[in-house]
């Protein structure tokens, strides 16, 4: 699965595995969740 925001690409998913955790570990600095937070 590749990010529209940074193009990171998440691998190897695991069944339970929450997309959205996965990707602020793999990619913290996206700018995704760096605007999701700023709305908070």
């Amino acid at each position: 699965v590749e990010c529209a925001f940074c193009r990171g690409i998440m691998r190897l998913w695991e069944p339970g595995d929450d997309p959205d955790v996965e990707h602020r570990i793999g990619f913290p600095n996206c700018n995704f969740h760096v605007h999701q937070e700023s709305n908070s």
